[in-house]
């Protein structure tokens, strides 16, 4: 099991405990530390105070994540952008009533 495997089976249950879904999680380095970038999503569209509650949710889980090892790294939580592709049925049922591109 990868590092974003090993994350996401950790920080699922208690994103569904909030009512939200795990959308995608990316580590990537940056210098001398990483940058570990959450995004979560529900059923519609997340405040701020929502993605805040899902930080500190996920930010006391991932501390004690070995596979993290001793590398320092900014923890980024967000929810899906605008760009994002809507790829589950799900996506098409939180956009009813917007404008959407299909390509």
């Amino acid at each position: 099991m990868g590092k974003k495997e090993e994350i996401a089976a950790v920080i699922t249950p208690a994103l569904e405990a909030l009512g939200f879904y795990l959308e995608d999680i990316n580590i990537t380095s940056a210098g001398k530390r990483s940058m570990l970038t959450v995004i979560v999503d529900g059923d519609v569209h997340l405040s701020l105070d929502q993605v805040t509650a899902a930080t500190k949710a996920i930010s006391e889980i991932v501390e004690n994540i070995q596979s993290l090892g001793q590398t320092p790294f900014t923890l980024e939580v967000t929810s899906p952008g605008i760009d994002r592709p809507l790829s589950k049925p799900r996506h098409w049922h939180k956009n009813i009533d917007r404008l959407v591109k299909v390509v």
